[in-house]
């Protein structure tokens, strides 16, 4: 069914200050893409996993900030246990598919992932997807053993190098935590948007198509999010690449989620960072 023109000016017109016009604007938008010609591949992505029985309900938000004692937080080299499969079913997280069944497995490990760190339930081996070790952050992102490494940054790897990960097509997570062990960043990269690995991903026209909604409607689900920007988003036509910032309750505050990506001809690249327990309530 094709989107009218009115429906587009009330969507960018109702993008008031605050969480509450930011919430309507995102219902909106909700409901304007399911309309859209997209509207089946992009509501697969909130059924994927659904309504396998057993899997807990999310809760909306990270819910309040914990942290672990200091000797069980981190084990360098150590293989991550935890078991996602009663999210995943027949998905592979170790590859993950190019197309939105691989990026509903991605985000929903993340989100899991994270919320679990934040909180304070598990450590870092039990709350990484298995089938991933942990390393160094800087080991990770450049090689070597850097001077300047704090001990506060790690890696959730499949081979313990960021250009092998994305040249084998594994996702990789980094996280951050403050000295205290409470988490501060927590992120997933799947994909290169840069060097050589860009411009060879064999996903389908169709597969980068669906993406795109997936990306606007079924991610701000995912973590329970009002989109912030673009803050015309759905007033538009949808962009193949973009760049988009979320805010989800963490207790008191807010979380921000910070997601790229590029779904052009050749290219399957995400990489979505939540930065944890800001200073104060969204505007």
């Amino acid at each position: 069914m094709p989107i009218s023109s009115k429906a587009l000016q009330t969507a960018g017109s109702s993008r008031a200050s605050g969480p509450i016009g930011r919430f309507a604007a995102t219902v909106l938008l909700a409901a304007v893409l399911t309309a859209s010609p997209f509207a089946a591949q992009a509501q697969s992505g909130f059924v994927l996993g659904a309504d396998i029985e057993g899997a807990p309900v999310d809760v909306p938000g990270f819910g309040e900030p914990g942290q672990l004692p200091a000797d069980n937080r981190v084990e360098l080299g150590a293989q991550a246990t935890g078991d996602y499969a009663r999210y995943l079913g027949l998905f592979s997280i170790v590859y993950p598919e190019q197309d939105i069944s691989g990026l509903w497995g991605i985000f929903k490990v993340t989100r899991e992932m994270c919320g679990a760190l934040y909180r304070g339930e598990k450590s870092l081996v039990e709350a990484a997807p298995e089938g991933f070790f942990i390393e160094r952050g800087d080991v990770f992102a450049l090689g070597w053993k850097s001077e300047n490494w704090d001990g506060t940054r790690f890696a959730v790897t499949k081979t313990g190098d960021s250009e092998r990960d994305v040249a084998e097509g594994h996702p990789a997570w980094e996280v951050d935590f403050s000295e205290d062990g409470r988490l501060r960043e927590c992120g997933v990269t799947f994909g290169s948007a840069v060097g050589s690995n860009r411009n060879k991903s064999t996903a389908t026209e169709d597969a980068r198509k669906s993406a795109v909604p997936f990306m606007y409607v079924t991610v701000p689900h995912f973590y329970s999010a009002i989109l912030v920007e673009p803050q015309n988003a759905g007033a538009y036509g949808l962009q193949q690449h973009d760049l988009l910032i979320m805010l989800t309750p963490c207790g008191a505050s807010w979380c921000s989620t910070t997601t790229s990506f590029d779904f052009s001809e050749g290219n399957w690249y995400v990489q979505s960072t939540t930065r944890f327990n800001l200073p104060s309530k969204a505007d």
